[in-house]
């Protein structure tokens, strides 16, 4: 490779290592893709020393991850015209296969034994793959069943996105619900304890003469850069004052430690109790004693639970309750409410991208990336819609047929039976589609109107019109326009209902709701 940069490049002057550190630092920062490198490497070598060209290259291509583009690896023949179209194939085709071995791989691993996910850098090319990956996740999607194996698709997605970038993932799996491992800042204070407590030993020794090359060099090191000196008359005392002051130290950090995990087990008693009262209650019992003396009695035991269970219990059920139970009997049932993915999306978009995940260790990026997830929803929603219009059009020919009429609650049950939905939900949708209708027919005859009034008006519209409206619409020079930023209007039915999903979606990942992510 030196030799043949030489033959194109004689003005140049570069070792054969620091060309080869060039050559390794652009494979791996993927700045040209495959069908690049293949397009300047047919330019820079004639048709006639391809063959040996290609031998010289080998090494260096095999320096890159194999993980970020495998189709490098992957000898293939192909024209000039169709090199980008080939690459590209064999990039979907490579990241298709790393997908369906990752969500197969995920849906049989338990929850604390999946991989812990990096974190990966919000780059085009990351955002490309991510975006690349959207359109291959409906088919997965469809077929799933419930909440659970939608989180195990898209944690399948995530891991096949990090393979893809070739991230580190750690295979040992994620330390969940082990509490006895030791905290990073607790290890740390530990260590300069340690280490304080050596440095006072060997304070100690050199002050009661001990005069050892390598003690004398731990002292030496304990006071440069403060201008003392071993050789001077006020040693000793320097040697007892610096051992007082590491005494010191090592009485705050041990303070430290006995506050921080004071601390530590507050917060997780507390939470614990929000969670599982049992479990707190039984982490708070004392360890049981085994005794020495006879078993308890199996008949004696029984009877004794059964007497405190098998008592009846009298509640106290005052004539208050009667009068909330018929005042509750006339209110109407609220109408379902109907989400759209535009609102799914605004909620998700305000939480936090890389905040610690859940107890399936799936982050916030993962839900905003993969935005198939909750576009699904719009689709179903669709067909559900046009099925009950369907039903609704088909009775309505019925009755224009000079057919016999049926009242509307048994047209109203025979839509039920043919669609599967629920009564209130097809009136909602009845009701929502004669609002659109009356609303599109009252905008046409507007459009319309206003029309004949400009054609009477002018009758030769000129184009002064048109250039004062865009007149209107530049911005002032010198200042930037503003953005066009879309409001979604919710109302109360809708927060609730957005409220509620997002409270369920982080029950079933056993995390504490809060007001932020809402």
């Amino acid at each position: 490779m030196h030799r043949l940069f030489a033959e194109l490049e004689p003005s140049l002057t570069v070792t054969e290592q620091n060309l080869a550190d060039r050559v390794r630092y652009i494979l791996r920062s993927n700045i040209f893709d495959v069908a690049e490198l293949e397009r300047l490497r047919r330019e820079a070598v004639p048709s006639s020393d391809e063959n040996a060209t290609a031998e010289d290259a080998a090494p260096q291509m095999v320096e890159q991850p194999a993980n970020v583009d495998a189709a490098v690896n992957t000898p293939v023949v192909v024209d000039s015209n169709d090199d980008g179209t080939v690459a590209q194939e064999l990039e979907l085709e490579h990241m298709r296969s790393t997908l369906e071995e990752a969500i197969v791989e995920t849906r049989s691993t338990p929850l604390e034994n999946r991989p812990r996910l990096p974190r990966i850098a919000l780059s085009k090319r990351n955002r490309a793959v991510v975006r690349a990956l959207n359109p291959m996740l409906v088919t997965y999607l469809e077929a799933s069943r419930d909440l659970c194996e939608t989180d195990s698709i898209l944690f399948g997605a995530a891991l096949a996105v990090c393979r893809i970038l070739g991230a580190k993932v750690s295979t040992a799996g994620r330390a969940t619900g082990h509490s006895s491992a030791i905290p990073a800042w607790r290890r740390r204070i530990e260590e300069r304890i340690a280490k304080a407590r050596a440095l006072i030993g060997r304070l100690i020794c050199f002050r009661s003469g001990n005069n050892r090359p390598r003690i004398v060099r731990t002292v030496r090191m304990a006071f440069a850069g403060t201008n003392v000196s071993l050789s001077q008359p006020d040693i000793t005392q320097k040697l007892t004052e610096s051992i007082d002051d590491l005494k010191q130290r090592i009485a705050a950090w041990g303070k430290r430690i006995r506050r921080y995990t004071e601390r530590s087990t507050r917060f997780n008693q507390n939470r614990l109790f929000q969670s599982d009262h049992k479990r707190l209650y039984e982490s708070l019992e004392r360890p049981m004693v085994s005794g020495t003396g006879p078993a308890p009695n199996q008949a004696d035991t029984v009877a004794f639970w059964r007497g405190l269970w098998s008592e009846p219990v009298n509640h106290s059920e005052g004539p208050w309750t009667e009068v909330v139970a018929s005042q509750c009997a006339g209110i109407t049932p609220m109408d379902p409410v109907i989400i759209t993915p535009d609102d799914v999306a605004e909620a998700v978009r305000r939480a936090p991208n890389w905040k610690s995940p859940g107890l399936d260790g799936l982050h916030h990026y993962w839900l905003k990336g993969f935005m198939t997830t909750y576009k699904m929803g719009m689709t179903i929603h669709s067909a559900e819609w046009n099925l009950v219009l369907k039903v609704i059009k088909f009775f309505g020919n019925e009755r224009q047929q000079g057919c016999f009429s049926i009242p509307v609650e048994q047209a109203t049950k025979r839509a039920c039976a043919a669609t599967g939905l629920s009564k209130t939900i097809i009136m909602k949708i009845k009701s929502e589609a004669k609002k659109l209708q009356v609303l599109s027919e009252s905008t046409r005859e507007a459009n319309i109107q206003e029309d004949m009034t400009s054609f009477e008006e002018d009758p030769q519209p000129s184009t002064s019109a048109s250039v004062t409206t865009d007149t209107i619409m530049l911005s002032t020079p010198g200042k930037k326009r503003k953005k066009y930023k879309k409001k979604i209007d919710l109302d109360s039915f809708k927060l609730c209902a957005i409220r509620s999903l997002v409270e369920s979606f982080y029950t079933t990942r056993k995390e504490i709701t809060t007001l932020k992510r809402f």
